[in-house]
């Protein structure tokens, strides 16, 4: 399939997803079945250093001595589990003419070694040589593609670093690009929801211990060999179980380049595979990301890896939960016909055989993604968008966020560490791949500094970062700084967009030169560049939101939320004591929020004089 014909079936079926029902999308996929499901084949693959690696291989039903591309998943969720249906990625791809292999990772399910944390360096070189036993074997024609959701989604990035010949494509959906800053310390806040909640749960898997929804112990991890009884099996986990949760090492890191002692060593700037985009970019290898504006930072990760690769990556980010399978679009009730599941694993499939065939090569680097609001997909080559208008919105008195300028003056804030967003959030899909839901927010923003503009006078298109800017003074030396883009619908309803963070202590910019210059302030939160704030000193505090494309109607308000704590999420900060701050505005202060607006035909947003 060329190129050409591979963007029309993008398009059109992305068109299909808006403009039918989820039945008649399903039935155009461009990628039915193409064979049976052959045998499924469990086997141990030793590692460099011998350690046993599970793996499931599922073959496509053909004669004897057909050769077939190979799919590699590698997880650490139990590649399979006892009494339950094989992976759906893994049935998906055999039932389409691949060998689909589904693999635990060192450490994890049935293999052995030892999962300290995420993607230790004995994990990621474990792939050479799996890579290497596929292409040895005979039903293998020497091509390789790495891909699927979230974990699996890291190491297929991780593949692409081994820089293996035989790999020649990959597609992570819903990656963490890196650890630090896209999941368990936005902006150098400690998600202390993520870290507990996940590294207890995935040392429980390590140990065989998973429970359903009604606390019933299921089965648990499919056995490679199910001749012998279970004995590799039990061998693996007591290898397993002598390891420390994840969420260990998590409370020693205040900083990126902190080394926790449980793990051996290492930072999360080492198994973030942001900061090893060199050796990706060496191996020239087309890539398709998946990310959504609502999951995590997935979409602010997917942008980075945009602006840091060289060529040949396409970046798709819509409006769905963690994995895709749910959505969420604000404005618009009908939320299930934005690109149904089915529609997301063919777009995968065809990138992945163009990439196989080797395709690709001129794909060049582009972004699709879809303006909430609007019910609409669009594409770029470049970003942040070209026509990208930034407009200042300041802060101003009585909670009014203004165009124009008014005169100095300064709003106290004491910090409530009792205010939450809720249970349903852009950081529990992470967690569950369960539907975003953000209830009307107008309650909570009463315990919130706020500021909200005037009624728009026209629909407002913000796709981009949009970057927060404060002056201002604080009580304690650090603290949390939350901001939430909002709006505010005629009715009074309080709509969450997005949100940003950062630490206190994080709050030095970065000179360093970068691509990721583009989207707005970058920190460090390296050790070094430690900044505590000083008590009552008037000190800039600036950064990005993560990034958002919504058509905002016309009548609505937009609406700035600023807090110090997320009792739901985030660790408190700092851990006693009670943040005052003073925000200040005005000419001397230009506390503002700046949005990237796309023009639209008509000039001029508000129904009133431009300083509201």
């Amino acid at each position: 399939m060329s190129s050409r014909l591979y963007s029309h079936c993008f398009y059109l079926d992305m068109a299909d997803s808006l403009h039918h029902d989820n039945e008649v999308s399903h039935c155009t996929s461009p990628a039915p079945p193409t064979h049976a499901l052959g045998p499924l084949q469990g086997v141990y693959v030793p590692a460099t250093d011998g350690t046993k690696i599970a793996l499931d291989i599922l073959f496509p039903e053909a004669p004897s001595g057909t050769t077939f591309p190979t799919v590699l998943m590698m997880t650490r969720y139990w590649r399979n589990k006892i009494g339950e249906d094989l992976y759906p990625w893994q049935t998906y791809f055999a039932e389409r003419g691949f060998v689909a292999i589904h693999g635990d990772v060192r450490g994890t399910g049935a293999s052995f070694g030892q999962w300290p944390y995420h993607r230790s360096r004995l994990e990621t070189l474990d792939f050479t040589p799996i890579m290497d036993w596929i292409v040895a074997q005979s039903w293998s024609d020497g091509r390789i593609a790495g891909t699927v959701t979230s974990y699996s989604a890291n190491t297929a990035d991780w593949m692409a670093e081994r820089k293996h010949p035989a790999l020649k494509v990959i597609v992570p959906r819903y990656a963490d690009y890196d650890p630090y800053t896209d999941v368990y310390f936005p902006g150098g806040l400690p998600n202390a929801f993520m870290g507990r909640t996940w590294g207890m749960r995935v040392k429980n898997l390590d140990l065989n211990l998973k429970r359903n929804a009604q606390g019933q112990l299921l089965p648990g991890v499919r056995l490679v060999d199910e001749s012998e009884g279970g004995q590799m099996l039990r061998d693996a986990l007591e290898e397993h179980r002598p390891v420390p949760s994840v969420w260990e090492g998590l409370q020693e890191v205040t900083y990126r380049d902190d080394r926790p002692s449980s793990w051996h060593g290492t930072s999360m700037t080492d198994f973030g595979i942001a900061a090893h985009m060199e050796r990706v970019n060496e191996a020239e290898m087309p890539c398709q990301t998946w990310a959504s504006w609502m999951d995590t930072c997935t979409a602010n990760g997917a942008i980075r890896r945009f602006l840091t690769l060289r060529d040949r990556v396409q970046v798709v980010i819509g409006p769905w939960g963690h994995g895709g399978r749910s959505t969420l679009d604000p404005l618009c009730p009908e939320n299930d016909k934005i690109m149904p599941y089915l529609t997301q694993q063919a777009m995968v499939y065809m990138f992945i055989q163009q990439g196989l065939d080797g395709e690709m090569r001129d794909m060049g680097k582009r972004i699709d993604y879809f303006t909430r609001g609007e019910q609409r997909w669009k594409t770029t080559r470049t970003w942040p968008l070209p026509e990208t208008k930034y407009e200042e919105w300041h802060f101003g008195p009585d909670s009014r966020l203004v165009r124009d300028l008014t005169a100095d003056g300064v709003d106290t804030y004491a910090v409530d560490f009792g205010v939450g967003s809720g249970k349903t959030t852009r950081w529990h899909t992470g967690q569950d791949g369960g539907p975003v839901f953000y209830h009307d927010r107008a309650e909570v923003d009463k315990r919130l500094l706020r500021y909200t503009s005037p009624p728009l006078s026209q629909d407002v298109e913000i796709t981009g970062h949009p970057v927060v800017t404060m002056s201002l003074t604080s009580t304690e030396t650090d603290g949390a700084f939350i901001a939430y883009l909002e709006l505010v619908a005629p009715d009074g309803k309080v709509i969450y967009l997005t949100e940003g963070h950062l630490r206190g202590i994080h709050r030095r910019v970065s000179n360093e030169p970068s691509p990721e210059a583009a989207i707005g302030p970058q920190h460090s939160f390296l050790r070094k560049d430690a900044m505590p704030l000083v008590p009552g000193e008037l000190v800039e505090v600036t950064f990005a939101l993560n990034p958002l494309s919504i058509l905002v109607p016309a009548a609505y308000c937009i609406r700035l939320a600023l807090a110090g704590a997320d009792v739901d999420i985030f660790a408190r900060i700092p851990a006693v004591g009670g943040p005052v701050w003073g925000v200040h505005r005005g000419p001397s202060a230009r506390s503002r929020v700046t949005l990237p607006v796309i023009p639209r035909q008509r000039k001029g947003l508000l129904q009133q004089s431009r300083s509201g």
